[in-house]
């Protein structure tokens, strides 16, 4: 009964994550080192449940995302990196491989554990919030920027 009643502020919240995600993808592109994916244009409505971004340590002084992460929500920005599993270290995936196939080593995939690395992103709720909460986000990125150098 609780999701039915919340269905009726989907398309006035879909409408605006989308509009924030947009916005905050225009305005980080200005900011070295921090890259969002790009919007494939086959995709007609996108849900912005996570919005990911690709972070390069060498932008901010080789600090790692990690280190980048906790920054940023020192500076009151909400960010996540946790829960990304490459697919070649995922335990239902290993588990599958060795009891059907019995592979008990996957290749590595460099750009998977790359990515498992060097790749953040904000939740939904945040692309709920005002144009300043966009700009916030983007100017404790270059804060930070600034301050690692």
């Amino acid at each position: 009964a609780i999701l039915v009643a919340q269905f009726t502020r989907l398309p006035e919240q879909m409408q605006m994550r989308a509009a924030n995600a947009r916005y905050l993808a225009a305005a980080l592109a200005d900011v070295r080192g921090l890259d969002t994916l790009p919007a494939d244009k086959r995709v007609t409505q996108h849900a912005h449940h996570l919005f990911v971004i690709r972070y390069d340590p060498g932008a901010f002084g080789g600090r790692s995302r990690d280190q980048f992460l906790a920054a940023w929500q020192a500076e009151g920005i909400t960010p996540t990196a946790a829960g990304y599993v490459p697919l070649t270290r995922a335990p239902a995936i290993q588990r599958a491989m060795r009891e059907r196939w019995e592979i008990t080593a996957l290749p590595a995939c460099p750009h998977a554990e790359y990515a498992a690395t060097h790749t953040l992103w904000i939740m939904q709720y945040a692309l709920l919030g005002t144009t300043q909460d966009m700009d916030d986000i983007v100017t404790a990125a270059r804060k930070i920027q600034a301050a690692w150098g």
